[in-house]
């Protein structure tokens, strides 16, 4: 199932507005219909993985060593020593996300009518934390049994507050 932005089905990257495919992830609302009862849950999610990989002798003697960024090693054998290393960027499998709750998983599974939408393209992971913070306070997540986020950042939770 495909994600919906600003009107338009979003199955690939390239399907984003030309300026905003960079973008690092996005914030999202899944609306849900199960048993006559209309649910939301706000979320985040990443475009992109970004990962440190060690660069190999091989690959040095390759590219050189100014293709890659250096780093003294902290612990271990090789402690003291320089290494080289490069980010490695790939793309998660964001199109097929439905959420990190168990209850909507649960919901979903049951066969529960959904939609999946991006509320916002974020450009870092910083702004991610952010902007869904803002939409789950901004929205009241904590305060109504029609959204199913039981907490806030692991600190604000429903329970305390209704």
């Amino acid at each position: 199932m495909s994600w919906l932005y600003q009107g338009k089905s979003i199955t690939k990257i390239s399907d984003l507005p030309a300026k905003e495919r960079d973008a690092f992830g996005f914030i999202y609302c899944i609306v849900l219909n199960h048993k006559g009862e209309s649910y939301e849950y706000y979320g985040r999610k990443n475009f992109f993985s970004v990962r440190t990989k060690r660069a190999s002798a091989k690959q040095i003697k390759e590219r050189g060593k100014a293709a890659f960024r250096r780093k003294k090693q902290k612990k271990g054998k090789g402690a003291g020593e320089w290494y080289y290393y490069e980010q490695v960027r790939s793309e998660m499998k964001w199109q097929e996300y439905e959420s990190s709750s168990k209850e909507v998983q649960q919901m979903i599974k049951n066969g529960a009518q959904f939609t999946k939408y991006i509320v916002q393209l974020v450009q870092n992971e910083s702004m991610m934390n952010y902007f869904e913070c803002k939409h789950q306070f901004c929205s009241g997540v904590l305060e109504s049994d029609k959204f199913l986020n039981g907490n806030i950042l692991g600190r604000f939770h429903k329970n305390n507050i209704i």
